[in-house]
């Protein structure tokens, strides 16, 4: 599948009730542009930057800023309810975390250490749950501020027919299950709002995936020139064998197969009697273009590449190999040597053609998204506090994450 396909199935299943807390399009209603913003997309019958939902409290500290996108502290402390796994959708309260402690203290003995040292023990499982959700919640919420932010810079629009559409289907599609639309709602921890903004922020990500696949250059004469250049190393072949090989589960049955050929029979008609498995690659008997690495087993593959052309060779005996399941006898007869040698460019040509699309495809949208990645993170300031991967202000090693995934 690809990335644009995923995008779009993962708005999808997120609106239908799947809580996928991947960065592309699984948040809503806790982005706040600026009133320049919002006005700008509401004299627009195609929004590039979705507007904030009613559910954002406006007189909330600004925690991140993501170009001119808010993150406030009332979105951020919501949205930790919706991505949390727990009962509920807890979110334990800080400092004390007094109700967190309780449950878990319900579910877990008093140790040896006596109810200080496990009020201590539990105390700390509950803070590493709070941080938890506040870092996951914090780069959703960053994560689809970087997609609105960047239709934006791109002036990309969405179908508002198509948008609607998607809409009332995932709201159809919510309303099948238990309470219908309200009890997903109420399950889920989201608003009508939020189910609006994440089917905006899911068809926003598939158009971005579109606007990066557009930049892919044309297959042309000179490309291709320039890629045999650069990759001269992938049309050098190996030395090779062409041969006819057989295989036997005893040295009776190779010894009668290797006295049939040599009185005039054919390996492919020997080997249509041999009731046992062949050689990966041979095709009635024949193989085309063996190298060195073709079989696992090296001592097989020595005596092929030291046998004479047009010799039968043997029967070969392989003990039993644990690693690869190979034993039994084998007989062969190699038919002509291809030493090793350099693809000439009218020979890679068709290669190039078939080959370098997809090669070129995925190095445009790798180049697309590590630049996506790094001039969104650029102007990411976070508050002390709200420090996060995504952050300008992080100073810890960032993951390289999917070089295809926004």
């Amino acid at each position: 599948m690809s990335p644009f396909l995923l995008q779009i199935s993962v708005s999808a299943a997120v609106v239908i009730g799947v809580l996928a807390l991947s960065g592309c399009g699984s948040t809503a209603s806790h982005h706040s542009s600026s009133s320049s913003a919002s006005a700008a997309a509401q004299s627009r019958p195609s929004e590039a930057v979705p507007p904030p939902t009613p559910a954002d409290d406006s007189h909330s500290p600004v925690i991140v800023r993501v170009g001119k996108t808010k993150i406030t502290e009332a979105a951020l402390l919501r949205w930790m309810k919706v991505v949390s796994p727990y009962a509920e959708h807890e979110v334990p309260v800080p400092p004390e975390y007094n109700g967190c402690i309780i449950a878990l203290h319900k579910k877990e003995p008093i140790d040896q250490g006596g109810e200080g040292h496990a009020a201590n023990t539990l105390k700390g499982t509950c803070e590493q749950k709070y941080e938890t959700l506040r870092k996951t919640a914090l780069q959703v919420l960053i994560n689809d501020a970087w997609l609105t932010e960047e239709a934006a810079r791109d002036a990309i629009k969405l179908d508002e027919a198509a948008l609607r559409q998607e809409l009332k289907e995932s709201t159809a599609a919510a309303a099948t299950r238990p309470g219908g639309v309200e009890g997903f709602l109420r399950r889920s921890g989201r608003t009508a709002s939020d189910l609006a903004f994440e089917v905006r922020v899911g068809q926003l990500s598939g158009k971005i995936y579109q606007f990066a696949e557009h930049k892919t250059p044309a297959i042309t004469p000179a490309l291709i020139a320039s890629y045999y250049a650069a990759h001269k190393h992938d049309f050098a072949l190996p030395d090779a064998r062409d041969l006819y090989i057989l295989h036997t589960k005893s040295e009776a049955a190779a010894l009668q197969a290797k006295r049939e050929i040599a009185s005039g029979r054919s390996f492919a008609s020997v080997v249509k009697n041999l009731h046992v498995s062949q050689p990966i690659g041979a095709k009635e008997g024949l193989t085309l273009g063996l190298t060195r690495k073709s079989y696992a087993q090296r001592s097989l593959i020595d005596a092929i590449f030291s046998a004479r052309p047009g010799v039968l060779s043997g029967p070969f005996h392989l003990a039993l190999n644990p690693a690869y399941g190979a034993n039994g006898y084998y007989v062969f007869q190699v038919k002509r040597k291809v030493p090793a040698h350099q693809r000439s460019y009218a020979e890679a040509v068709a290669a190039i053609k078939a080959q370098a699309p997809e090669q070129l495809h995925k190095k445009t949208l790798a180049a697309f998204v590590k630049a996506y990645k790094a001039r969104w993170r650029a102007q990411t300031d976070c508050s002390r506090g709200y420090v996060v991967e995504a952050c300008r202000q992080f100073d810890g090693p960032v993951r390289a994450g999917d070089a295809f995934v926004l």
